[in-house]
């Protein structure tokens, strides 16, 4: 199990109150966790992860692939594909648009999308999902999200009501005295190295 007392970055939550320093000072403490101790807490949060998915038992997953520095859950794509799951990765479409999914499988070969996204090809199927895993760049005890301020999740979530949300993110990135806006949409739980938080409650 990841040991909490490794880490060196501050484990003070990170003031969210100005949401545009929040994200600064989230994404310093994201890239400065060092190679071996992240890719330890990677292994730790795909444990945690696939654990709250199998609790779930959904049919179509929409995960995502990784970049600038968010936790690496490749390896569980596969995992819940040989398990029967439907899973998909999200495609921005429009800038006020929610998030489209499309269909993906082992060895298919990804595209580049804007902001730096991994997507699957053009024509792959469209999959409606019923539970998301979603980056996180911040989150609060509350299950709160901040992600990169383009609000495609929020969108996303409110156009599918029926689906569930796990966040995922490092431990080191936790937020307080977050304002949370009309727009800002709460998630079920949220996954980091150390913890599941669920939504109104709290489980290490």
């Amino acid at each position: 199990m990841y040991e909490t007392s490794r880490s060196r970055i501050p484990r003070t939550p990170v003031d969210a109150s100005d949401r545009g320093a929040a994200r600064r000072a989230l994404r310093e403490r994201r890239d400065a966790i060092a190679a071996g101790e992240r890719n330890e807490a990677d292994r730790a949060i795909r444990e945690r992860l696939r654990q709250a998915v199998r609790e779930l038992r959904p049919a179509a997953l929409a995960a995502y692939w990784p970049m600038r520095g968010e936790p690496d859950v490749i390896e569980l794509l596969s995992a819940w594909h040989e398990e029967g799951i439907v899973v998909a990765l999200p495609r921005v479409v429009a800038p006020d648009a929610p998030l489209r999914f499309e269909c993906w499988r082992p060895g298919l070969r990804l595209v580049s999308g804007v902001f730096g996204t991994s997507e699957p090809p053009a024509g792959e199927r469209p999959v409606s999902p019923d539970l998301l895993v979603m980056p996180c760049l911040g989150f609060d005890a509350h299950c709160y999200r901040l992600g990169y301020g383009g609000g495609f999740y929020d969108r996303t979530l409110a156009a599918l009501p029926g689906a569930r949300a796990i966040g995922v993110a490092y431990d080191e990135c936790e937020m307080r005295a977050f304002a949370a806006q009309p727009h800002d949409r709460p998630l079920d739980a949220v996954v980091t190295q150390a913890r599941l938080l669920r939504r109104n409650s709290r489980e290490a």
